[in-house]
């Protein structure tokens, strides 16, 4: 999946530009000394149903981000 950097201000904030148009924001907030928050939006999506099938795969996939920092 192709992407390109929008903008940026490290290390809190991100927006890509998705190979298909869509647009990713991400903001990283602090949650005390060891946790941190992530508040994600994909917008510009095509409908409805695109949006609940990404909703699950971001879901999965920041949940197995998750579990992988906890190991370490």
């Amino acid at each position: 999946m192709g992407y390109r950097v929008v903008s940026a201000v490290a290390p809190r904030f991100l927006r890509l530009m998705m190979h298909d148009g869509t647009l990713v924001s991400v903001s990283i907030g602090r949650k005390g000394n060891a946790r941190c928050a992530v508040d994600l939006e994909h917008s510009r999506l095509a409908d409805h149903a695109a949006g609940e099938k990404l909703k699950g795969e971001w879901k999965d996939g920041l949940g197995n981000m998750g579990e992988q920092l906890d190991g370490h």
